[in-house]
């Protein structure tokens, strides 16, 4: 005990001594800075706050009935004494507390390190300032190969409260860790308006921050909450939490806790190596607070908070917002005013303060401006979100910053600028005249509004050869608006013409195109007058239709204002040709008129063609489509056919013709043409398309359109306007031949009887050409001539043989694209030639013929032909009973003649006396019967029994018994039966047959 007497009575000396040598023994203070020095006088103009570059503060504020200070001791401020003051900012760090010296009375008081370096500098801008002003002081405290600090001291006239934003560096390499860190502490001893005893308080305000400080009870000596502040308290002094991070700790009691200089520590204590304890007294004294923040590694921290002396109310709003956009020129600048409850800038949308606010911009440097209003008084008005005030710059090349004052409501976070890509209140002014800052154009409209807007200027699709006209527009501003102060005379005068570029990519000032720019050939720059921010008409900039003579994608209207600088629309657009002038072909063009059956060249059904598609417009490059659909042939015999193929050569940019396909297929025979549209580009104009026909009509009926609709568009796509000449002739690739043999059943046919022969005539898919038609006014068939080929197709005329009748066919024949015909027959020389395999092949007279390029895909009929004959002999038997008589169709074969058991396919004539087929005594005693047609080659000839007494002859003729079958030889021209005694006897007493 009585050592600690002892060091209280030498540290009380000390304090005596150091405030002796402050006083008046001439040491020299510290710099000192004022923030709103004409502050603390009344209810209206804040706080004045003293700021010593040891960190010390000392505030003055009003009370209601008196201006006083509010830190102890009261009675000073860091320009009187410097030791009196017990507050300001300490680190410790490594081990070692540093900051300023500090008496407290008794028992303790504190000597910490003193920084190694510190330094204060300000105000910023200087005293005096009005309501609204934000002023700021930068101070640095440093330690020698450690830690530095910077802090920004940022006051608001008139608010309760300063804004410490500090910078923390831990240099790598520093002695930092969990175990050891680094800790920033900020201090004081609380006033409180003149009570200097409160209770403590700790809560999280409306915005989510901490608030830590102590107040004075609305009454009596009791402490009604340590959570939240009581009505009727007006002034408490605290720290708020405003960004970066959170307090590590804070601590609120009585003052002298914070100085402790010995263990064991208070729960406040600076000196304590494990900083502070979080707490906050309920019990009524003299209190202070102070806040703490730990860093345990090397780096860069910034966080903020602030000193709050006075209400910790948060203001209304956190800022004053100017949007601005600073011209190339000098032009009226709009400046929009408006209050923002968000920090971002620009402010966020629904963010806006849309509440009474008044004030006075103002304008600092470079010269100035000129406001209209002129004083610069702006007034928004509750429930509006903004209001604008116009800034006409005075002095070319200054810099000046803008700024606001007698704000009718200050904001946490003064005024902060928006210059439409940064947050900056300070602009360079140019050294040009008043040009239009931006100027735009967009296609005419109809109805309201038939001007350009202020935004959302569109330019629709062009026409080649067509005039071109757009209206103009001077903006300004952000967000835009129409400069209705720009007028264009001699002096800044406006040069409009168009520039293109094959690449979309612009320039983010200019908006014109930045690979190749080209300005459009043949159209001619015109000098527009703006009167008010326009042109005169939305029709002023017209382009002649003898100037417009080019197709291109990507077109932007230019704006060139010498020293004013250049601008381009910011839609672009496209011009596209008419249409397809012309569709050629180098092979398929017999006859344009698609009339002749005769005229040549001429192309298979399905070979190759080529077509070429021309626009006549320079600057075309694209690559047409194909409508099959949009096909036709007037006066076709029987269809239309089907087009294949595409076109694969994009036109020639030079010359916007060219564009071809070698590969086009038609698989008809004859001719087809374009109807309108079969040629068409949907892809020239790709970039500008959508469903809602934004800038050009992309809906039917009205795509290729290439007349303007009520809104002034066409249609997005383009193609041939009439039909095309006629492409062709096509004849078919090959003919097929099928043959149904005389004989189906038995596959066979006689030497000289007819068989069925069809001819179809082919594409080379192998589908039938009906346009191969004869019956039609111009047949496009032709005579066609059959030759005869073995098996193997390696002999004419097998057997030997030759056709005998039906070897042409004729035109007519063939209705669409088959010819069926019976009448072909082939005769073998002789009659005792083997069967022979004979191979049907046609041929027209263009050379079609069912003989392929590779022989073995064709398809020719064949049929094997037999030497036959009917072969008859005599009969004899009784009258009482019928007779058979042999009649047998035969064929020659290697073993020479031989019944033709394959033949159940002819049908001969049942012989009569009528018919002359009977003849002799018995003609009209007996008759006869056959199968009809012949079972395995035998007629089954019977005559029935003549009857008892009639005993004789009759005569069968084999003329008559052939009948038609002509091709039927016959080795003996009649047989003869005998019934009963009528001549040599039979060695045959008695035949019967079963069946």
């Amino acid at each position: 005990m009585v050592v600690k007497k002892i060091a209280c009575f030498i540290r009380q000396l000390v304090r005596l001594a150091l405030a002796a040598m402050a006083m008046g023994c001439g040491l020299a203070l510290a710099q000192v800075v004022q923030l709103n020095s004409s502050g603390g006088t009344s209810a209206s103009d804040g706080l004045r706050i003293y700021i010593d570059a040891s960190s010390k503060m000392q505030v003055t504020r009003w009370n209601g009935a008196s201006s006083g200070q509010q830190l102890f001791d009261p009675a000073y401020t860091p320009l009187t004494s410097l030791v009196r003051l017990d507050n300001g900012i300490y680190l410790r760090a490594n081990g070692t507390t540093y900051g300023a010296q500090h008496n407290v009375g008794t028992p303790d008081f504190l000597i910490a390190n003193n920084y190694s370096t510190r330094t204060i500098s300000g105000p910023t801008p200087a005293n005096p300032v009005a309501n609204g002003v934000v002023q700021t002081a930068n101070a640095s405290y440093g330690i020698t190969n450690g830690p530095q600090i910077s802090v920004e001291y940022r006051y608001t006239r008139p608010y309760d409260f300063v804004t410490l934003n500090v910078t923390l560096t831990i240099p790598n390499g520093y002695a930092v860790s969990a175990g050891n860190p680094v800790r920033y502490y900020h201090a004081i001893d609380t006033y409180l308006g003149g009570s200097d005893n409160g209770c403590g308080v700790s809560y999280l305000d409306a915005n989510g921050n901490r608030v830590v400080g102590t107040y004075p009870p609305p009454s009596g000596t009791s402490c009604p909450s340590t959570t939240s502040i009581p009505s009727g308290v007006t002034i408490v002094e605290s720290f708020r939490e405003r960004s970066g991070q959170q307090f590590s700790k804070y601590c609120v009691a009585g003052f002298q806790d914070f100085w402790d200089m010995s263990s064991p520590w208070t729960n406040c204590a600076i000196l304590n190596p494990n900083g502070l304890t979080t707490g906050v007294t309920s019990t009524y004294q003299d209190t202070g607070v102070a806040i703490q923040y730990d860093f345990t590694a090397a780096g860069t921290y910034t966080f903020s908070y602030d000193l709050v002396i006075g209400s910790p109310a948060v203001p209304p709003y956190d800022h004053l917002e100017l949007r601005y956009t600073a011209g190339g020129n000098l032009c009226p600048m709009n400046v929009t005013v408006l209050g923002c409850s968000s920090s971002t800038v620009p402010c966020p949308a629904g963010s806006e303060l849309n509440a009474n606010l008044s004030g006075t911009l103002t304008s600092s440097g470079g010269g100035g401006v000129t406001w209209t209003p002129s004083t610069g008084n702006f007034s928004i008005a509750s429930g509006s979100p903004a209001t604008s005030v116009t800034a006409q710059p005075l002095a070319p090349g200054g810099t000046i910053t803008l700024g606001a004052t007698n704000l009718s409501s200050v904001p946490l976070n003064g005024v902060k600028c928006w210059n439409g890509s940064s947050a900056t209140c300070t602009l360079t002014l140019p050294n040009i005249g008043c040009f239009a800052s931006d100027l735009d154009a967009c296609s005419n409209l109809t109805g309201s509004p038939g001007r350009c807007a202020a935004t959302g200027n569109r330019l629709y699709t062009k026409v080649v050869g067509q005039a071109m006209s757009f209206d103009l527009v001077a903006l300004a501003g952000s967000p835009k608006a129409v400069d209705t102060s720009f007028n264009s005379g001699a002096g800044n005068p406006v040069s409009v013409d168009l520039v293109s570029s094959s690449g979309t990519t612009i320039n983010a000032t200019t908006r014109c195109p930045t690979t190749a720019p080209t300005t459009v050939s043949g159209v001619s720059a015109q000098t527009i007058a703006f009167t008010s921010g326009r042109p005169a008409t939305a029709t002023t900039y017209t382009v002649p239709a003898g100037q417009n003579t080019r197709a291109l994608r990507n077109v932007w209207v230019r704006f060139s204002q010498g020293a004013g600088g250049t601008f381009c629309s910011n839609d672009r657009f496209a011009i596209r040709p008419a249409g397809f002038a012309s569709i050629t072909s180098s092979d398929a063009n017999t006859d344009v008129t698609g009339v002749s059956a005769t005229a040549t060249p001429i192309i298979k059904a399905g070979a190759a063609f080529s077509l070429t598609a021309n626009t006549g417009a320079p600057g075309y490059d694209g690559t047409p489509g194909v409508s099959p659909s949009l096909i036709e042939w007037i006066g076709m015999p029987v269809r239309v056919g089907t087009l294949a193929g595409s076109f694969t050569t994009a036109a020639s940019v030079s010359t916007g013709d060219g564009a071809s396909g070698p590969a086009f297929t038609y698989d008809e025979v004859g001719y087809f043409r374009f109807q309108p549209y079969g040629v068409y580009d949907a892809t020239f104009t790709s970039a500008y398309q959508d469903v809602s026909d934004t800038v050009c009509i992309n809906t039917a009926p009205n795509d290729f359109s290439n007349t303007h609709n009520a809104a002034g568009k066409v249609g997005c796509k383009f193609g041939n306007t009439a039909a095309s000449n006629y492409f062709g002739r096509f004849y078919p690739d090959h003919f097929d031949t099928t043959v149904t043999q005389a004989c189906v059943a038995g596959a066979f046919t006689y030497s000289g009887q007819p068989f069925t022969l069809q001819v179809a005539a082919r594409n080379a898919a192998g589908a039938t050409t009906m346009n191969y038609h004869g019956t039609s006014a111009t047949p496009f068939s032709k005579v066609t001539t059959l030759s005869a080929r073995d098996s193997g197709d390696t002999v004419a005329n097998p057997g030997p043989g030759s056709f005998t009748a039906g070897s042409s066919i004729a035109l007519a024949a063939f209705a669409n694209g088959v010819a069926t015909t019976s009448l072909p027959s082939y005769q073998l020389t002789a009659a005792n030639t083997v069967p022979t395999v004979v191979r049907v092949r046609a041929t027209d007279s263009e050379g079609v013929t069912s003989l392929r390029a590779a022989p073995a895909t064709s398809v020719e009929g064949t049929t094997t032909v037999r030497s036959g004959r009917l072969l008859l002999r005599n009969a004899y038997g009784s009258e009482l009973l019928p007779l058979a008589v042999p009649a047998n169709l035969q064929f020659w074969s290697t073993n020479g003649w031989m019944n033709n058991a394959a033949d159940t396919c002819t049908t001969l004539t049942v012989p009569t006396s009528a018919n002359n087929g009977l003849t002799n005594a018995l003609r009209n005693k007996t008759t006869a019967t056959l199968s009809s047609p012949l079972v395995a080659g035998d007629s089954r000839l019977r005559l029935s029994a003549p009857g008892a007494g009639n005993a004789g002859l009759v005569d069968v003729s084999g003329a008559i018994l052939r009948g038609a079958n002509t091709w039927l030889t016959l080795p003996a021209p009649t047989a003869r039966a005998c019934f009963g005694s009528c001549g040599p006897r039979s060695s045959v007493i008695y035949f019967w047959e079963r069946y």
